[in-house]
């Protein structure tokens, strides 16, 4: 008899699905590998002859069966010190930046995720990070990379306008030692909290989980186009720095001859059009009420605020 498609529950033809990983992070058998389909995004393929119908992909999937207001109350509700109705419960909010120089400029916006990190580690709060970072010179290289050293907590600084499977680092957390800082996407995090709910062990080793603001996810393609308007081949890119030098900063296209084109993060090629276009982003993010990671222990992003409308350093916002 055929196996039953777990996923048909929540996806006709990877409709509804994020491409957050956590299936294939939490499948114990190995049956489900994350592709890239011909829109550009991460979705799951699962290998019938390995999928047991255990469920365990679907305790992790944030599209099925989850409210992230309901797990919210759980979580924070007694430890928190106020509440608003557009990013939850909360104790503290700030604005504030790196106090390396170097680093805030070079950063998506201030610098502040990739200190609280570099402290995180130092004063052995955790063990190791889980941050996002090319595994390869692509533009769709992007994936999950543990890091503990600063090099490589430095290296994964800046904005990943691009889909990025975070969560199949979680078979990665529950086999290493130590606690890690996890970083991602809101819907990485609803994702590793609903995860947790049903895997103690990985609960017990997350020691902070760390959201970055979100108004949606880049499909590949999105990269692909900016290049098409340029006339440049995807072949020649070394990669692409979607955000840095100063603020709100440029995209930078790196390219294989040593030659780099920057271009300004308003620009009408950038997040001024292509990549704030709903022609590239899933129809999850359109859905998505949850741009701030309720769930997360620390929340951060730009601070779009009119107090820092003339920064040029970078600011962060934090929850």
């Amino acid at each position: 008899m055929k196996k039953k498609d777990p996923f048909k529950k929540i996806n006709l033809d990877n409709l509804l699905c994020m491409g957050c990983g956590a299936c294939a992070g939490m499948c114990h058998t190995s049956a489900v590998t994350m592709r890239i389909n011909t829109k550009g995004y991460y979705f799951p393929e699962i290998d019938e002859s390995k999928c047991v119908n255990c469920g365990v992909c679907l305790d992790a999937c944030p599209i099925y069966d989850f409210n992230e207001r309901q797990y919210e109350e759980v979580i924070f509700k007694n430890g928190s010190k106020a509440y608003n109705d557009v990013f939850g419960y909360y104790c503290q909010l700030f604005a504030t930046y790196a106090v390396n120089k170097a680093l805030r400029i070079d950063a998506a916006s201030g610098g502040f995720v990739i200190s609280l990190l570099l402290s995180l580690i130092s004063n052995e709060h955790v063990d190791y990070a889980v941050v996002a970072d090319l595994r390869e010179e692509s533009i769709t290289g992007y994936y999950p990379k543990i890091v503990d050293s600063e090099k490589d907590i430095c290296s994964s600084k800046g904005s990943k306008y691009a889909p990025i499977p975070q969560c199949i680092s979680i078979s990665d957390i529950i086999n290493r030692p130590g606690k890690c800082a996890f970083v991602g996407l809101p819907c990485h995090i609803n994702s590793l909290t609903k995860a947790m709910q049903s895997n103690l062990k990985l609960k017990e080793k997350i020691g902070c989980t760390i959201a970055l603001f979100c108004g949606g996810v880049s499909s590949f393609n999105a990269s692909r186009y900016l290049l098409n308007l340029l006339n440049i081949n995807e072949n020649d890119v070394a990669r692409i720095n979607y955000r840095g030098k100063g603020w709100p900063g440029y995209f930078t296209i790196f390219l294989k001859n040593g030659n780099l084109i920057d271009i300004p993060y308003r620009d009408i090629k950038a997040m001024g059009g292509v990549f704030s276009s709903f022609l590239y982003r899933p129809l999850s993010c359109s859905l998505c009420n949850d741009p701030f990671g309720r769930l997360a222990d620390v929340s951060v992003g730009d601070a779009w605020l009119t107090k820092f409308k003339n920064d040029q350093e970078g600011t962060n916002a934090v929850i």
